[in-house]
């Protein structure tokens, strides 16, 4: 050993002239100073905490920590536009319907509540007791693709996102 380092550069723990061993120094933090789990003040290099969540209190999802939803404690979403998965945190999309169609006075799209009557009390002429399949393929057709198999089949829908249900 000269100067406490021998021939390969390395003190009698195995330290280099820099103080690190195995890419830490003995305070076992890398150049950058992560530890060896790979966390620095809390938050790994990608700036997720152990659990998953950024500083700010969000993970990849788009989910709050504090409140475990799409939504901070302020009705904010993780991306700024106040809509997680197309909703805002009262439940409607950018158009003012939440997820069954209806806006927040409980009217679709064409003016008729869930139970098939305008503001004024009056039927939707569309509507059939007698078949309310009908109603349903009125009403999707100018948002979806519709196509009614035989009896006992079922009845698919695609909107215009490609999502399917089926009846």
């Amino acid at each position: 050993f000269k100067d406490g380092f021998n021939r390969q550069d390395v003190d009698i723990d195995g330290y280099d002239r820099a103080g690190f061993k195995d890419g830490f120094n003995r305070q076992d933090v890398d150049i950058d100073g992560y530890d060896r789990d790979g966390f620095k003040d809390g938050y790994d290099r990608a700036g997720l905490d152990v659990d998953g969540f950024n500083e700010e209190g969000w993970n990849n999802e788009g989910i709050n920590k504090e409140t475990n939803t799409g939504f901070d404690v302020n009705g904010d979403t993780a991306d700024g536009t106040g809509y997680f998965e197309g909703y805002n945190e009262a439940g409607f999309n950018e158009d003012g319907f939440d997820i069954n169609g209806f806006d927040a006075d409980g009217f679709d799209v064409n003016g008729y509540d869930v139970d098939h009557l305008d503001i004024n009390g009056n039927t939707d002429p569309d509507f059939s007791d007698a078949d309310p399949l009908q109603f349903l393929r009125i009403r999707l057709k100018e948002r979806c693709f519709f196509t009614q198999f035989p009896i006992g089949t079922g009845v698919n829908l695609r909107n215009e996102t490609s999502q399917h249900a089926s009846f």
